[in-house]
């Protein structure tokens, strides 16, 4: 990894589609913050303004195929780049290739936003109280920001509560942008996301690019939401093959919540209402009362 010292690193590189910024001059790396699979996130500050952002530090090596790991990290990078001011979507400022000689290490850096708040996963199993309006405001966001993500052309394909960060207002931010995928004219693309919260068309890792797909994250949100009301799994799937299981059992116009309208929304984004010929757009979903009322009379402030 990046050595903590500026001085251990002693050459920039600048492979497109990554800035050719000098994020070791322009960024003062600090304290570490977070450690996922992907990499290590330390806050950092901007030298220029003392503004603090997150650093994000992914080492690049080798796969068993012999290829690296880059060409992921660089789709990863022009998806965020795509979703430059978007609603509710986690904003990068810079993303840098650096060759660390001493260390005989490369790494990608990329610069984001500092999110003051927890992911959804720790609040849900937290001891904090969400009242029903924060939980409504809460998967409000989460689709406005589904639907800014759409209009730029992406799915993020891994929607679950740990990719999704909160405040103490319970502002939403979508994080984690390393299974989603530019639509395009392809048939199909493999995607790696998390069993528990897909649906049939992904179970299997593969989707049809000419389907529906934003119903793949609309699916996703129904599985949150459920997790977010009832501090529990929608499904509770060991494997791909107990999932699909579990899915083709899914019975429609059962009772997943106690009031009726939030149950009703819940089965119409999950395609199980009685009254649903086709499955719902991310448009759709946002015009229906449930979201569309509430938000009408809380008049919140979403792009």
């Amino acid at each position: 990894m990046l050595s903590s010292i500026k001085g251990g690193i002693n050459k920039f590189v600048s492979l497109n589609p990554f800035s050719n910024k000098d994020v070791l001059n322009a960024y003062e790396k600090r304290e570490k913050i977070g450690n996922g699979a992907s990499g290590i996130v330390y806050k950092c500050i901007r030298n220029s303004d003392n503004v603090e952002f997150a650093w994000k530090e992914m080492e690049i090596y080798e796969l068993d195929d012999g290829t690296t790991n880059f060409k992921f990290l660089e789709y990863e990078y022009k998806v965020v780049q795509l979703l430059n001011k978007s609603a509710n979507v986690l904003q990068f400022e810079v993303g840098a290739v650096v060759k660390d000689n001493k260390n005989n290490a490369t790494t990608v850096v990329m610069i984001s936003d500092l999110i003051l708040g927890i992911d959804l996963e720790r609040l849900i199993y937290s001891d904090v109280p969400i009242s029903d309006i924060g939980k409504h405001w809460i998967i409000a966001q989460l689709l406005y920001g589904l639907q800014s993500m759409k209009r730029k052309n992406v799915i993020h394909f891994d929607i679950k509560p740990s990719n999704v960060m909160i405040t103490e207002n319970y502002d939403v931010t979508i994080i984690d942008f390393g299974s989603s995928l530019i639509a395009d004219n392809n048939d199909e693309k493999k995607i790696l996301s998390t069993t528990t919260y897909t649906n049939l068309d992904t179970v299997n890792g593969t989707v049809n690019m000419n389907t529906n797909l934003s119903n793949c994250d609309l699916w996703a949100v129904g599985c949150l939401m459920y997790e977010l009301y009832h501090k529990n799994w929608l499904f509770k799937s060991l494997d791909a093959e107990s999932h699909e299981k579990l899915l083709d059992d899914f019975p429609n116009d059962s009772k997943y919540f106690e009031d009726d309208d939030t149950n009703d929304f819940f089965l119409y984004i999950m395609h199980k209402s009685a009254d649903v010929g086709t499955v719902p757009t991310i448009d759709d979903v946002i015009e229906h009362p449930w979201i569309k009322q509430y938000v009408d009379a809380n008049k919140p402030q979403v792009i």
